[in-house]
């Protein structure tokens, strides 16, 4: 058994020096790499990866956050600073050291003394105020930001607690070095504290004590993974389910979901994921203009006073109505700001027990002040609850407001700039009906009115129709599937909206994808000569394949994922003769060669199909 996992007993105090500890545990290698700086680095790195990853997901601009942490990461640490320092020394609680400058050197955050509540209250106050800002410019909601950052913090904590191992800190009450055999040798034997130059010892012997940096550091691991993986779902896992108020319209199947999350490639046009269901029932559905017109305004009684007025005006807002229509289904879902709210509660409430696990009064959040260090951690726990209540069951009723993104966007019609119509559109053309040339126009002006609600109204009243380009402008018995257009609406007093609106939809399938790894089966020549084909030849073995079920299957179900609406029996996307993409005269085959490669070059494309990079088939000599 390794020496890490098992000694025969503690070691002895008598050779353990700030250069020479068990197992070689230092708080500094070298003379400068000083261990908890590298973990706090690699802690910060590792957290602003891990924002920048869940501000991917929401689909959120990152280029805030590059920015913002050139203010906020120091506002942290001088926060950090402060709190770590600031009471020290219980006489005199504003000097850090015999001979520092009072105040000023609370904020030297490169000494030792810090406090991460203290680096959290400043970090968040900084950024709430960034993000406050970017927010109002972006129209993304400052709890969208706090949900994606916040709780990253916990993550790194979970690695700058190891910063505290390596100096040997953070411990809890005293136990036996016994009790601590189920821990790894080389965490057991270095769980004792720096009394001076010495390890501190009691009747000459080693004195050990509870890990808390490693507890605090897997409960916080542990509160990550809740409230990024499990609160995000937490509502829809409660709430009613659309397959079951509609099962046609929501085909849910669990074996299907549970296929597709490790084969993205398995796919069946009548079965839904799980987020595929839910991305359908709450989050990409969105009211019309029409509703928003008709949705119930309310209505306020006016006083002299303009500042009862405005007060009025903000809590008798729209925000509930605006929230119901945006929920039609009226399922629960996990509101923004929830995550944040949890974050507070969960760490500081695992603070709070952890406290509990420490006699040294100096080594407190609050030092020296333990009922008063318990009650902090307490209250700051229960308003992070609160928060978290508030965030899930009252902001939607006050603060929602159209244009803004939340746990779902809400959008705003007026500026055409916001609309997403290219997606609308590709799910409502029928491929095969009505987008061929000569119909696309007309048909695109009417999906414009039925994506508003205004069905009834004339397309013209509102917008005109400019630059419209289809790919090609000579097959009119084929479908369009790559087009351009621009959408104005017209500068008329009555025309509340405004704006353009370009919509470009460029989409072909790369078939050197879709053919990677084929076998195209070959008969060996006589004498062991070359096999030469022609490109006839060598486009009728690609036909052979490109209609094999199953990669026809894949063409399918390509097709179906960007254009949803294709009438199998009108179209002509399927009608895929290769021979018509070779660009050589012949190919030369070693009677050797288990596979080939066939560069792109070699392929031409139309208006549907390409290749992007070369394809290797495999060969089956006969």
């Amino acid at each position: 058994m390794s020496s890490m996992l098992l000694t025969s007993g503690p070691p002895s105090p008598d050779w353990i020096t700030p250069t020479n500890t068990p197992h070689n545990i230092l708080a500094t290698y070298g003379g400068w790499v000083h261990m908890y700086a590298v973990f706090m680095t690699l802690a910060m790195i590792l957290s602003v990866l891990a924002c920048f990853i869940r501000l991917k997901i929401k689909k959120v601009p990152i280029e805030p956050l590059i920015w913002s942490i050139f203010v906020i990461i120091p506002f942290s640490l001088f926060g950090a600073s402060f709190f770590g320092k600031v009471n020290n020394d219980v006489n005199n609680p504003w000097v850090t050291e015999p001979g520092a400058v009072p105040f000023w050197s609370l904020f030297a955050f490169w000494k030792a003394g810090m406090s991460i509540h203290g680096g959290v209250l400043f970090g968040t106050i900084t950024g709430l105020i960034v993000f406050g800002i970017v927010g109002r410019k972006s129209k993304v909601s400052l709890w969208v930001y706090t949900d994606a950052i916040i709780p990253n913090i916990l993550l790194g904590q979970v690695l700058g607690r190891w910063g505290n191992f390596f100096n040997h800190e953070l411990l809890g009450s005293v136990t036996s070095y016994d009790s601590l055999r189920w821990l790894p040798a080389f965490i057991r034997d270095n769980l004792w504290q720096w009394d001076g130059l010495s390890p501190e010892t009691s009747g000459g012997e080693v004195v050990f004590r509870q890990p808390i940096f490693l507890y605090e550091s897997f409960f916080n691991f542990l509160a990550w993974l809740f409230i990024t993986f499990f609160i995000p779902v937490a509502g829809q896992l409660f709430s009613k389910k659309p397959w079951k108020k509609n099962p046609k319209e929501y085909p849910f199947d669990l074996k299907y979901n549970f296929v597709h999350f490790f084969n993205r490639k398995y796919l069946k046009k009548d079965k839904m994921t799980w987020k595929e269901v839910w991305d359908k029932a709450y989050f990409n559905y969105v009211p019309t203009q029409k509703q928003l017109d008709e949705m119930p305004k309310r209505t306020i009684i006016e006083t002299k006073s303009e500042v009862v007025n405005t007060f009025k005006k903000w809590w008798h807002n729209d925000s509930a109505e605006l929230t119901k229509l945006n929920n039609p289904g009226r399922y629960t879902i996990t509101r923004s700001g929830v995550q944040t709210g949890f974050y507070f509660f969960l760490w500081n409430l695992i603070r709070f027990v952890l406290e509990t696990q420490r006699d040294d009064l100096s080594t407190l959040f609050i030092k020296n002040y333990r009922a008063l260090d318990y009650a902090v951690l307490i209250l700051i726990s229960v308003l992070g609850l609160v928060l978290a209540i508030y965030a899930q069951w009252g902001a939607p009723r006050k603060f929602r407001k159209n244009g803004f993104i939340y746990e779902k966007e809400y959008v705003d019609f007026e500026s055409l700039q916001t609309w997403k119509f290219d997606k609308y559109l590709t799910n409502n053309i029928v491929i095969g009906e009505d987008n061929y040339i000569d119909k696309l126009p007309t048909i695109i002006k009417a999906k414009v009115m039925e994506f508003l609600g205004y069905q009834d109204e004339s397309f013209d009243k509102y917008f005109e129709l400019k630059y419209f380009k289809a790919n090609d402008q000579v097959l009119t018995n084929n479908e369009i599937t790559n087009y351009g257009f621009k959408i104005v609406a017209l500068p008329t007093a009555n025309n509340k909206f405004v704006d353009d609106l370009v919509v470009n939809q460029t989409y072909k399938i790369d078939l050197s994808k879709v053919l990677k790894q084929a076998t195209l089966n070959l008969t060996k020549p006589a004498n062991n000569q070359y096999l030469t084909l022609s490109s006839q030849q060598f486009g009728t073995l690609l036909n052979n394949l490109v209609h094999q079920d199953e990669i026809m299957g894949q063409i399918k179900a390509i097709w179906n994922r960007f254009y949803p609406n294709i009438n199998e029996k009108k179209t002509t996307i399927f009608d895929l003769n290769l021979n018509e993409f070779m660009n050589f005269d012949e190919l030369k085959i070693s009677p050797m060669a288990k596979k080939i490669e066939v560069s792109k070059f070699k392929f031409k494309e139309n208006q549907f199909y390409y290749f992007n990079k070369k394809v290797c088939f495999k060969l089956n000599w006969q």
